[in-house]
């Protein structure tokens, strides 16, 4: 869409890889899970939920990075 333009010097795969990374769950909805949910058993499974979901986020932007560096060394 042309809204933004990547700076020089950085790969696509890197803008993406950065932007996964930015799913890595703050502390602050865990402690919305506590305030959200009445139920301690409910809410206990909505902190496991962010959990897994921010290392989701971290192993596929650790990956994106990773194998996309791995990719851009063996073009030159």
């Amino acid at each position: 869409m042309r809204l933004a333009v990547r700076p020089k010097g950085i790969a696509p795969y890197q803008l993406v890889g950065a932007a996964c990374l930015c799913g890595v769950a703050d502390t602050v909805a865990l402690l919305m899970a506590d305030v959200a949910f009445a139920s301690h058993a409910v809410a206990a499974l909505a902190k496991l939920a962010v959990l897994a979901a921010s290392a989701f986020a971290a192993l596929l932007g650790a990956a994106t990075i990773f194998l996309g560096f791995r990719l851009d060394t063996k073009r030159t």
